[in-house]
């Protein structure tokens, strides 16, 4: 980070055709232009509410996310690899763009602990005794394999208090990461 002028490089990996956008349009607000799954859409849309609350609202109405690494392996890899698989199906063309934006304009987060709310079901336990308590708690209301959208909402919001550990950059759950 740029702490002079408080910048961060940040880097996308977009497809060819928003690459060209930009070029002709030299700047993007991007919008929901694609096929979601709809489990997946509430995902973003808590994503997009967290950006509002913590960095503040687009001046774009209807505009999303654009995703970006801050630092995507390590501290000494920060840039994200365009040959790495899971980017784009295989033979899209695609970009890596590296830009700058102020610090107070990003909302960083853990991009493993992520999932969890984009699949906009899991819990993210702060230990294994947490996790083992919240599945007995579940088990104990006749809960264990209710969809998101049937649990009550004592314990959807318990559910989505517990993604604000995406924006811890220090949380770390050894036994829930080692499967990332």
């Amino acid at each position: 980070m740029n702490e002079q002028n408080n910048l961060v490089t940040l880097w996308t990996i977009q497809e060819y055709s928003f690459y060209e956008k930009l070029l002709a349009d030299q700047v993007i607000y991007p919008y929901y232009s694609g096929h979601l799954d709809r489990y997946l859409i509430h995902g973003y849309q808590w994503l997009i509410q967290q950006m509002n609350a913590r960095i503040g609202c687009s001046s774009h109405y209807a505009s999303c996310p654009i995703w970006a690494w801050y630092q995507w392996r390590s501290s000494t890899r920060k840039r994200p690899d365009l040959r790495s698989s899971g980017h784009f199906a295989k033979g899209t063309k695609a970009v890596r763009i590296e830009f700058q934006k102020k610090r107070h304009e990003i909302l960083l987060s853990d991009f493993e602990l992520w999932h969890f709310p984009y699949s906009f079901k899991s819990y993210i336990p702060y230990s294994p005794v947490d996790e083992i308590e919240f599945e007995e708690k579940l088990k104990n209301l006749g809960l264990e394999n209710t969809e998101f959208y049937q649990l009550p909402q004592k314990i959807k919001q318990e559910i989505k208090t517990s993604w604000q550990h995406c924006f811890n950059l220090n949380f770390y759950n050894a036994e829930l990461l080692q499967y990332y």
